[in-house]
């Protein structure tokens, strides 16, 4: 089967938003425990959904909706400022000019929307699917599901690319297989888990073309 459309995970598959980020976690992790924290400790965060990382840094579940807010208020403020990894930006418009290709992130879609726009990438997307305001859509499954209804029918196979196990398993709800960018956030044992894993973003390219 040939390649019929492109789902991208944004966090440290497009932007390199770690540094950014991880600062903020652990800021929030500070808040939540009073425990100061490096931020390359909390680079596992990097792209689970914001609820599961809250508890998992010891926040009540009923206190999860402030600190989801305490962090988004510091985050809002700089991400704009997480740059574009080199060279993705080249493979997203090369593949649009072959298939469709859409964002699947558990980011905000509003968020999303804006970085994307801050790159002139968004109109190269014929679909942008995140996390929705009302927080009804936030796990990956769902999202992943959304970018699918978003694009419509296509001749060929749909492949996810992201940086986490996420976001092979939100592909794998919808029978879709997951290629893992070696410059995200991924643990070894992350790729092993997907179908492939591309070094380079000349690298991805050259999978997603072959399929």
């Amino acid at each position: 089967m040939s390649l019929g459309a492109v789902l991208f995970d944004l966090d440290g598959t497009v932007v390199d938003s770690a540094p950014i980020v991880t600062s903020l976690f652990a800021l929030t992790a500070k808040e939540i425990s009073g425990k100061d924290y490096e931020p390359e400790e909390l680079l596992k965060y990097v792209g689970p959904p914001l609820p599961w990382t809250m508890m998992d840094l010891g926040a009540d579940e009923k206190d999860v909706p402030y600190y989801i807010d305490y962090y988004r208020s510091h985050y809002n403020a700089l991400m704009l400022d997480s740059p574009l990894f080199d060279g993705i930006d080249t493979v997203i418009r090369n593949l649009a000019a072959r298939v469709p290709v859409a964002v699947a992130t558990s980011k905000k879609e509003s968020g999303a929307r804006l970085i994307l726009d801050r790159y002139g990438l968004l109109d190269t997307f014929t679909a942008v699917c995140g996390g929705s305001e009302d927080g009804l859509r936030s796990d990956k499954e769902q999202i992943v599901g959304e970018a699918i209804r978003r694009i419509g029918p296509v001749d060929g196979e749909i492949i996810m690319v992201g940086d986490r196990v996420y976001d092979i398993e939100g592909a794998a709800a919808h029978g879709l297989r997951a290629v893992l960018v070696g410059w995200g956030a991924g643990t070894p044992d992350e790729h092993d888990m997907a179908w492939r894993s591309a070094a380079t973003p000349a690298e991805l390219e050259d999978i997603l073309l072959g399929v």
